[in-house]
């Protein structure tokens, strides 16, 4: 009997202390400390997946411990709520998404930490926008510093270290924007407005509209919201939070400390939680990380966010211009962040940059005179993009002639650089014994181009625009008469001797060449200063160089007093 008694007294000594235990009385400690090992032994007991730690909290007075936090939540309803899309099938997201690893980029800033100031909602809000830019410009390492200390100042009249709001804050920066933390560095205090740097204004960075996500919103609106990019989350804080060390956090013991904002950026479907960013310092939770087990802590009712408009560069399509015609080069920009106080609003420099003319401008003037692709590189106070164009150069091909013109064609234009054949320098048949003399010449003067055939190619290298000469030749017959000059030439046709009498009825400087139909002097016969008479003169069919020229069809080019007269030569073997 004695010993049954005795055995039940051990068991209810041992009821009670599990029962005291399990209420988790003996954790909290005299001055508002906490026994971490009872902690852990009272989470491992619920089944917490999450274990606690000594941190820098325990130190620390609730009161003290109570300044991190600081959120204020609005008065419902909230002005301009909205969903972003239309909610998904959880089929349609991956079952882990991080924004610090996303292909292995981090699109994320690093942790910061907000100190003895209840400014956790200007953190939250600041370290959104931070990777909003990231995010936006597909460029994890843009990384942009703001301040924190701006919007925990009197600019901002939407909260200080007393605490503040998320969406306005959102709504501020909207509307004003915030400059970056070398403007205002983070001091952990309330501070005047004019405490900003002198040029405040142009470090302002701009941002779209904010969005909030309706109250008790379903975990797949909220992976839809993160899609876009990280998100601010508030969440009731009890006193287990403070020493969380890692793992999958929900509320096991404690009391309600207050309103938290933090950055919300992932989520893993394995242990059905949300992955977020703190401000209290990498010494806390996973290097200053946590993850949180869906719908704990309300943290599924506050959940808001801002957009950002990636900078858009543009200078137009490109461009065919005629030589010695300027380019106006235009380009535009979109979103982003320009600096407010510039008139432009970005800054904006041309290459090829020896035709930049103003490199604050977004136009400027070109004078190429070749194909040419043209880049404007065009930056905001976050990020530089370029954007192309190309400038094509044509050059017109005039051409003067009273019988037709050879390829090109009158007024044909070609492009700089581009081959294309041609006649020059020829004698083209325009009726029965009648020829027209081609000769090009260079813009920037005469510039024969004779040779052994009547084509050559031609490639327009800008400012040598080829003009077309034209001249007609006098009638050719086997005698030609003009103010009693007399030219006769037999045999003709020859093989190989030609006799070329000539009468000149005064003293006349004369020379007598023979010519090829295409220009080029076959041989040189006379070339002095006769007195009045009639004279012989003979071609043997030999070139300058003593060989003999081939069958074919020859002028003889007779110059008196600088009057030409010609006969044709039929050469035949």
């Amino acid at each position: 009997m004695f010993t049954l008694k005795f055995n039940f007294l051990i068991l209810a000594i041992f009821l009670s202390v599990i029962v005291c235990f399990a209420s988790g009385d003996e954790i909290s400690q005299p001055g508002g400390t906490v026994d971490i090992d009872k902690l852990n032994e009272y989470l491992r007991l619920h089944g917490a997946k999450w274990t606690a730690t000594e941190n820098k909290f325990s130190a620390m007075t609730p009161e003290e411990r109570r300044h991190r936090l600081g959120l204020i939540l609005p008065e419902r309803p909230l002005p301009f709520s909205r969903m972003m899309r239309e909610e998904k099938s959880s089929l349609a997201f991956p079952s882990h998404f991080d924004w610090r690893d996303v292909n292995g980029n981090d699109f994320t800033t690093p942790i910061r930490s907000q100190g003895d100031c209840g400014s956790c909602w200007a953190f939250a809000v600041i370290g959104v926008a931070e990777a909003m830019i990231n995010v936006a410009e597909n460029d994890p390492d843009i990384d942009v510093n703001l301040s924190e200390q701006y919007l925990v100042s009197s600019c901002c009249p939407y909260g200080d270290c007393d605490g503040g709001y998320t969406y306005y804050t959102f709504e501020f920066l909207q509307s004003t924007g915030v400059p970056d933390e070398g403007c205002y560095p983070y001091e952990a205090s309330n501070s005047p407005c004019s405490d900003r740097c002198s040029d405040w204004y142009g470090h302002l960075r701009s941002f779209g509209a904010p969005f909030w996500l309706p109250s008790g919103a379903s975990v797949n609106t909220i992976k839809s919201a993160l899609e876009d990019g990280p998100v601010v989350m508030c969440m009731e804080v009890f006193t287990d939070f403070f020493y969380y060390f890692g793992g999958i956090y929900e509320h096991i013991w404690g009391s309600f400390e207050g309103w938290h904002a933090v950055a919300l950026v992932g989520w893993d479907d394995d242990d059905s939680c949300w992955i977020c960013k703190n401000s209290w310092g990498t010494w806390w939770g996973e290097g200053g990380w946590f993850r949180i087990k869906w719908w704990q802590c309300s943290t599924h009712d506050w959940i808001s966010g801002i957009e950002y408009i990636p900078l858009s560069v543009d200078v137009g399509t490109d461009t065919t211009i005629f030589l010695d015609t300027p380019a106006i080069l235009s380009a535009s920009a979109f979103g982003g962040s320009p600096d407010l106080s510039d008139t432009d609003g970005y800054y904006a420099v041309w290459h090829p940059g020896t035709y930049v003319e103003d490199s604050t401008s977004m136009n400027t003037v070109a004078h190429p005179i070749r194909l040419t692709t043209y880049s404007a590189e065009i930056s905001d106070l976050n990020t530089t993009k370029w954007d192309f164009k190309q400038i094509n150069v044509v050059v017109p091909i005039s051409v003067s002639s009273e019988y037709g013109a050879p390829y090109p064609t009158d007024d044909e234009i070609l492009t700089v650089g581009e081959p294309v054949e041609c006649y020059v320098d020829s004698l083209i048949e325009i009726g029965p014994d009648r020829y027209a003399h081609c000769c090009g010449f260079n813009v920037s003067g005469p510039d024969s181009m004779c040779g052994d055939s009547s084509r050559f190619t031609l490639t327009p290298t800008g400012y040598d625009t080829i003009v077309w000469l034209w001249e007609e030749i006098l009638s050719v017959k086997n005698a030609s008469v003009s103010d009693n000059l007399y030219l006769k030439i037999s045999p003709n046709p020859c093989n190989p001797m030609a006799k070329i009498n000539l009468y000149i009825p005064q003293a006349s400087d004369v020379s007598i060449s023979v010519k090829s139909i295409t220009g080029r002097t076959i041989a040189k016969i006379l070339d002095t200063h006769l007195p009045a008479g009639e004279y012989e003169y003979y071609w043997d069919g030999v070139d300058l160089y003593g060989k003999d020229a081939p069958a074919g069809t020859y002028f003889a080019v007779i110059y008196v007093n600088g009057k030409r007269i010609m006969g044709k030569i039929t050469l035949v073997k």
